[in-house]
């Protein structure tokens, strides 16, 4: 047992999932045995899994501030610098941890079905330039989270029109095996659309398509407008989180 709230390191990473099964959290961020290392305390969890992005490894906690603030104290002292970066529950102050003033804050959400048809949905094109996928995304999106070239990424689609690209999304596996939809932009010109609920709705469907039981995203927040199309289309939130990298 590790500081005054009572937390338990567990005995190895699949343990996460026993003590948070089917967490989009996990889904998202942990490997396939669970994660490289666990901990439990009343009212949260935290693991160690894959960075999203580049190499090493990323810390995620979920759970009430108290259990939270307890949990990282736990794993940043037992991994100390093998830890990139984390994340916590949004409003869970993070100054107690040396941090980098790049934070992060986003929403999880997660569709347990494919949508309706969008309107728009028959102008959705398998995309195969990865040149074109990475101008169009570092010009409309530049903090987007997948590149044209990752090695996760199962399929890109999107709208061209006379030959311009005007939306892109990608449909990406993580290491748990988890699908998930990322890097879903509009051109400025073409935004007000359905554009967006179009590449959407393809890629979750296609995912279904393939076997997914579920099938998450996330979105930085504040996106009011990105927030009520996923919502129109049938996603959820689950987690509202804060993400950050470590200094060490």
């Amino acid at each position: 047992m590790t500081g005054t709230i009572g937390v338990t390191r567990l005995a190895d990473g699949a343990g996460v999932h026993a003590v948070a099964p089917g967490d989009p959290l996990v889904m998202l961020e942990g490997a396939p045995d669970g994660a490289r290392a666990a901990w439990s305390a009343p009212g949260g969890f935290a693991f160690v899994g894959p960075a999203y992005e580049g190499p090493g490894w990323w810390l995620t906690a979920s759970g009430t501030g108290a259990a939270v603030t307890a949990l990282v104290d736990a794993a940043v002292t037992e991994c100390g610098s093998e830890v990139r970066g984390l994340t916590v529950p949004r409003g869970v102050p993070i100054g107690r941890w040396t941090v980098s003033d790049d934070v992060n804050e986003w929403d999880l959400m997660l569709t347990d079905a494919a949508p309706p048809p969008q309107p728009q949905e028959a102008r959705i094109a398998r995309l195969t330039d990865l040149a074109q996928i990475e101008e169009f995304l570092d010009r409309v999106s530049p903090t987007h989270s997948k590149h044209a070239d990752d090695t996760d990424v199962r399929v890109w689609a999107g709208i061209v029109g006379d030959g311009e690209l005007l939306a892109a999304g990608a449909l990406a596996l993580r290491p748990s095996g988890a699908a998930y939809l990322a890097s879903i932009a509009t051109a400025p010109q073409a935004r007000g659309r359905g554009y967006g609920a179009a590449v959407t709705a393809h890629l979750t469907r296609t995912a279904f398509a393939d076997g997914a039981a579920q099938c998450i995203l996330g979105h930085y927040h504040p996106n009011e407008s990105a927030r009520r199309i996923y919502a129109r289309l049938g996603y959820r939130t689950t987690h509202q989180c804060t993400s950050v990298d470590l200094k060490h």
